[in-house]
């Protein structure tokens, strides 16, 4: 773009300053009874992700790049040691893994404070 020179506008565009109704502070505006409720009613049908963790191992990058099918990567957990459950990636319970019919379960045994 030369120097001086002003961006090319559409000929109809016209800017216009835009106002705002001031907000009510929280105290002025009173929620309706209910209305909580049916707004954590809401909430509780949110999805969120829940993983759990049996353990971590740490690799240098050539030990990632050996592994093969039939290759065994130690984890940082002893058999039998509780495994944590994540909700979104945040910490939020520990438990033991417990065989639910063809499918693996975890029986939860501490709710992690925090």
């Amino acid at each position: 773009m030369d120097e001086g020179k002003q961006p090319e506008t559409a000929a109809a565009e016209v800017m216009h300053p835009v106002e705002f109704q001031p907000l009510q502070a929280q105290s002025e505006a009173p929620e309706a009874p209910g209305h909580r409720e049916e707004r954590l009613s809401q909430l509780m049908k949110v999805d969120v992700e829940a993983q759990v963790c049996l353990g971590s191992a740490h690799l240098r990058l050539n030990q990632v790049m050996d592994l093969r099918e039939g290759s065994v990567v130690t984890l940082d957990r002893e058999v039998g040691e509780n495994v944590d459950l994540l909700v979104n990636n945040q910490l939020y319970a520990q438990g033991q893994i417990v065989v639910v019919g063809d499918r693996y379960g975890l029986r939860i045994l501490k709710l992690v404070e925090g």
